[in-house]
């Protein structure tokens, strides 16, 4: 009985969560997300705050520091011509999400 009423409340949650709707934002209010202390960027018209991965960016700092404020996705799918991101650290990205690209 207990297990129910936790996966109940948890898709209730999960539900809640999933309906509110992303905020919206230019690339022109990303573009001033463009520093080490504020590190933003867009990949696949999803808007991410990447600050917190700087430091412990698996590439460097160097490959975010370069995007920052900017539309990364090429940069993102091909790690700078490097390969693909693991399904791990698209996960993790997907985790910094903070909106969508207006368009």
């Amino acid at each position: 009985m207990n297990k129910i009423i936790a996966l109940s409340v948890f898709f209730a949650a999960s539900s809640a969560f999933a309906a509110e709707p992303q905020k919206a934002y230019t690339l022109e209010e990303v573009a001033k997300h463009n520093q080490r202390a504020d590190c933003w960027f867009v990949v696949n018209d999803k808007v991410y705050d990447v600050t917190k991965v700087i430091p412990n960016h698996g590439g460097g700092e160097k490959p975010i520091l370069n995007n920052c404020g900017k539309e990364a996705t090429k940069a993102f799918e091909t790690q700078g011509g490097h390969g693909k991101h693991s399904a791990k650290a698209r996960g993790f990205l997907d985790g910094t999400q903070v909106g969508i690209l207006k368009k």
